[in-house]
């Protein structure tokens, strides 16, 4: 079976009706422990290639939003003290965020927001706008959450 230097012995992650479902539910915004990951195999074989492919599927789910969902959650616990002003550094917490412009693609529909970041930002090294990062958008405190995946961020227009 697949092994790797870090697996871990374990049963595998209830299967879903569809593994098409990448984003959170509600659910598990408000509890990032509800993010099933499962457990990779070690020395024996997975039962029959789908419970392999739901296994590596929850593994990749839960690397994707397990920490969008943690800083979402401490920050939700947190605004306006210490660990919420803390997280928001680290994870770049956005004010005044408005749409400017709405573009159809072959990929599908495409958002182009403006934004002022809470603290000085270096678009170079950061990390939280890169290309394919997922986002989780809010105006009313992560109560409704919208998300998005970043295209075409490009640092000369972060700087203005």
């Amino acid at each position: 079976g697949p092994e790797g230097p870090c697996a871990a012995a374990g049963p595998a992650p209830k299967p879903r009706a569809s593994m098409a479902q990448i984003l959170p539910s509600a659910e598990e915004m408000e509890d990032p422990s509800r993010i099933e990951a499962g457990y990779n195999l070690l020395g024996e074989p997975y039962p029959s290639l789908i419970a392999y492919l739901h296994v590596h599927w929850g593994l990749l789910r839960a690397d994707l939003l397990l920490p969008l969902a943690q800083a979402v959650h401490e920050y939700k616990r947190g605004p306006g003290t210490r660990k919420g002003a803390q997280t928001e550094a680290r994870v770049g917490a956005y004010r005044h965020v408005r749409q400017e412009g709405l573009y159809f693609h072959h990929k599908g529909i495409m958002h182009c927001l403006s934004f002022m970041p809470e603290v000085e930002t270096n678009w170079d090294a950061g990390q939280a706008l890169k290309c394919s990062n997922l986002l989780c958008l809010s105006c009313d405190n992560f109560h409704t959450c919208h998300f998005a995946v970043v295209v075409g961020a490009r640092s000369e227009h972060l700087e203005n």
